[in-house]
């Protein structure tokens, strides 16, 4: 059993076999990040549930949809890219910017491969700004911004 941050970090040893099973449940024990959900709050009461999306490496947006709804937060987009690769974050992000015409995005992220994932990739368009928060232990540990070519 790993957590998160554990298996961003693992390196998959020969004989290793994964069972993504638990994964695709209700988190047993699930706790909130309070900065974070306090992010979460504060967006979409500045700029609409249409603002915020949840990216999850999940192949099943239900349990992370249950989780927001038992804490008063319904109707947020949950979108469950069914990897841990992180270019399917990466290429979503970029999706999104380009049909929304967004010029920020904001990534809270326990997984470091991730954050630089979107951001190389939103390097290479340079049409919106990144801002990342990474979450390590359940805190807000860093933040990182990056301008759009365009505003720089």
């Amino acid at each position: 059993m790993l957590t998160s941050s554990e298996y961003a970090t693992y390196v998959e040893q020969p004989g290793d076999e994964m069972d993504f099973g638990e994964f695709d449940r209700y988190p047993e024990n699930a706790e909130l990040i309070d900065d974070v959900f306090a992010e979460l709050e504060n967006a979409i009461a500045r700029d609409g549930l249409g603002s915020v999306v949840i990216l999850t490496a999940r192949s099943n947006p239900t349990p992370v949809e249950q989780f927001l709804n038992d804490h008063g937060v319904g109707g947020v987009e949950v979108y469950a890219t069914g990897s841990s690769n992180p270019m399917m974050k990466a290429r979503y992000v970029l999706s999104r910017i380009k049909e929304d015409d967004i010029d920020l995005v904001k990534v809270f992220e326990d997984n470091a491969k991730n954050i630089r994932a979107i951001r190389k990739i939103i390097r290479a368009d340079g049409e919106a700004g990144l801002q990342s928060h990474r979450i390590v232990g359940g805190k807000i540990a860093s933040i990182s911004k990056m301008q759009a070519k365009n505003n720089s």
